[in-house]
């Protein structure tokens, strides 16, 4: 860890639990072994590429707008990560707890080890071309701007799905407990059995589907 960063952290008390690093131009490792009471680390906006020695204690981490490649040992604490706008390739290792996966713009092809806890995802601007192994508990999905295909394991809970601007070609037998489904900008030339509930008119982009 840099003599810069090592300054910046020792402001703040050790048995501190939310910790604020918000644009302080910390590069290279974040070493949090001195924080063993955290829940909260919010270090947006900086050049991290390694965060180490999260400490057990942690709910919630914001760590979006850095340089990170990958999130390693995460305590099975944390609920809730926004890890948006790195250069992630994997994330199969994460809490069995968590609730809260933002992960949109990275570097992502593939998300097969989700835990069965979430139940909050966007994975939006990645470079994913499935998502088949999806958690039952999932009630809210953003996969917009990927290279998916196709969408025909979805969670049988599954209320908000916002899936535009992919290669989807169809979108049949969603479930039922959808409420909000924005799929615009995809090559479908057919959307049959459409849970009643969902608002047509707010597909842009799909005025050439046939059957509709």
């Amino acid at each position: 860890m840099e003599d810069s960063t090592l300054n910046i952290l020792t402001e703040y008390p050790v048995d501190i639990k939310e910790l604020n690093l918000r644009n302080r131009e910390i590069s290279g490792t974040l070493d949090l072994s001195r924080f063993t009471n955290l829940e909260i680390l919010n270090c947006y906006g900086n050049m991290i590429d390694e965060i180490i020695n999260i400490p057990s204690t942690i709910k919630k981490i914001f760590c979006d707008g850095n340089n990170l490649t990958s999130l390693e040992d995460l305590p099975d604490s944390l609920e809730y990560i926004n890890c948006a706008q790195n250069f992630i390739t994997s994330l199969d290792k994460l809490p069995k707890n968590l609730v809260y996966l933002d992960c949109m713009q990275n570097d992502l092809e593939s998300l097969d080890n989700l835990p069965e806890s979430l139940v909050h995802l966007i994975c939006q601007e990645n470079k994913i071309r499935q998502l088949d192994n999806l958690p039952n508990n999932l009630k809210i999905l953003n996969c917009t701007a990927n290279y998916l295909i196709s969408l025909d394991k979805l969670p049988e809970g599954l209320e908000n799905l916002e899936c535009e601007n992919n290669e989807l070609t169809e979108l049949n037998n969603l479930p039922n407990s959808i409420t909000k489904l924005e799929c615009s900008y995809n090559p479908i030339s057919k959307l049959d059995n459409l849970p009643e509930c969902i608002d047509k008119s707010n597909f842009i982009g799909l005025e050439k589907i046939a059957e509709f």
